[in-house]
């Protein structure tokens, strides 16, 4: 088996609206979010066309860190939780971005159309409180990494 090549990174900061953020194929005809079962801590649901992304308690802002890959890369330690899942590209740009139209908001294009495979790691502080006078204290941290899957994968979190 090849060794897997990075193709792309991409590196920004959102505004985490309302606790999440969305990678999504914007142009996807059957676009519909997933849903995240009450009362659980995942740290993402996939739906069709698009991945949600939950922030921790009480962040507003996140370093995102975005890297396409010809194959699986290896698992990189030292995040708190991790997510695995596919998401179908009718397009080659993805867009991760807040969930109300925010102005930051970072594209990702793919080499083609087709399913990925994402994986996202999640790291930072998950506050008590809100700190909504201060978005940019202690923002958290993601590594979204993703490669093009031939086959059905399953969406997993940890």
């Amino acid at each position: 088996m090849a060794e897997a090549q990075k193709y792309l990174e991409v590196d920004g900061t959102l505004t985490c609206e309302f606790h999440h953020m969305v990678l999504c194929d914007y142009e996807h005809p059957d676009r519909a979010d997933g849903r995240r079962a009450i009362g659980t801590d995942d740290i993402a649901t996939p739906g069709i066309g698009m991945i949600q992304l939950y922030c921790g308690r009480g962040n507003r802002h996140c370093r995102v860190h975005v890297e396409l890959w010809s194959a699986a890369p290896e698992h990189v330690p030292g995040y708190d939780d991790s997510f695995e899942g596919a998401l179908e590209a009718t397009q080659t740009s993805l867009t991760l971005d807040g969930v109300t139209a925010t102005p930051d908001e970072l594209r990702i294009e793919l080499p083609e159309a087709g399913t990925y495979v994402v994986r996202a790691y999640r790291r930072g502080p998950v506050l008590a409180g809100g700190d909504e006078d201060e978005p940019d204290r202690d923002p958290e941290e993601w590594l979204l990494q993703l490669w093009s899957s031939d086959t059905e994968h399953l969406n997993r979190t940890s």
